[in-house]
């Protein structure tokens, strides 16, 4: 199955490795990931130097923080 009766296989694989990621990096409540959507693809791909061929699905900042605050600002 995979790539031959899926087109799209590896952008919905990816989607599911970056989500796992995004999980994985918050489980232990000293890491945090963001992720980015004010960027758009194109921009994206000049800051990396993307080829045209790859599609950016997420763009995520991760990093280790100090402490959580008890509630969002939102």
């Amino acid at each position: 199955m995979g790539k031959v009766s899926i087109r799209e296989v590896e952008v919905y694989s990816t989607c599911l490795a970056v989500g796992n990621l995004w999980l994985g990096s918050t489980r232990r409540r000293t890491r945090w990931s963001v992720g980015v959507s004010i960027v758009r693809n194109e921009t994206l791909g000049e800051i990396f130097s993307i080829p045209n061929h790859i599609i950016p699905v997420a763009y995520l900042c991760i990093g280790y923080v100090e402490a959580f605050p008890d509630q969002t600002g939102a």
